[in-house]
């Protein structure tokens, strides 16, 4: 029985972390990615990289994490590639905000003077990076299909490369066909 009770905990705690990993994508109607064989990267930029838990280590495993996912969907990188991928990266620490609550955030102003006002007090900050693959046509430098992941960022290499492949596997089930 406890055995079950830690398995249904560690699976809860697995799904939580994976919780803020969000991916979105748009499809070009008119192209398909059957037609391509080969993909090389334009540009890997990054924005706001100060003080942020991401290092060039953390970029070159989320590139292999992509090429990866490319390889398993029968891409090849190649020079003269007939796919194009334009990575861009932000990274931005967000303050989170908390409002407060009459039932427990009220305070004593003077002498019998109750009084409340709602406001947002902030409890904590996070680090949130969002990358977006662009999958551009070469030869007509059209956009074909765009993705997407936005996550909140981990301070362990280990945590942080965990969330870059499944937010690369999430990104590559709405792979198009």
């Amino acid at each position: 029985m406890k055995s079950k009770i830690t398995i249904i905990l560690i699976v809860g705690l697995i799904t939580i972390s994976y919780k803020n990993v969000n991916v979105k994508t748009s499809d070009s109607p008119d192209k398909t990615m059957s037609s391509y064989k080969t993909f090389n990267f334009i540009d890997f930029k990054i924005e706001n990289p100060d003080n942020m838990p991401i290092n060039q280590k953390n970029l070159q495993y989320l590139k292999n994490a992509f090429i990866r996912g490319m390889n398993e969907n029968g891409f090849k990188q190649h020079l003269k590639a007939d796919l194009l991928i334009n990575t861009g990266i932000v990274l931005e620490r967000v303050a989170q905000v908390k409002e407060t609550d009459p039932r427990n955030d009220m305070y004593y102003s003077g002498q019998r003077n109750y009084k409340w006002e709602r406001q947002e007090k902030v409890v904590g900050y996070s680090n949130q990076g969002s990358v977006t693959f662009d999958f551009v046509d070469a030869q007509e430098n059209v956009l074909i299909w765009q993705a997407s992941i936005d996550a909140i960022l981990k301070d362990k290499e280990e945590k942080m490369q965990k969330r870059i492949d499944y937010g690369i596997e999430k990104m590559f089930k709405k792979f198009p066909e």
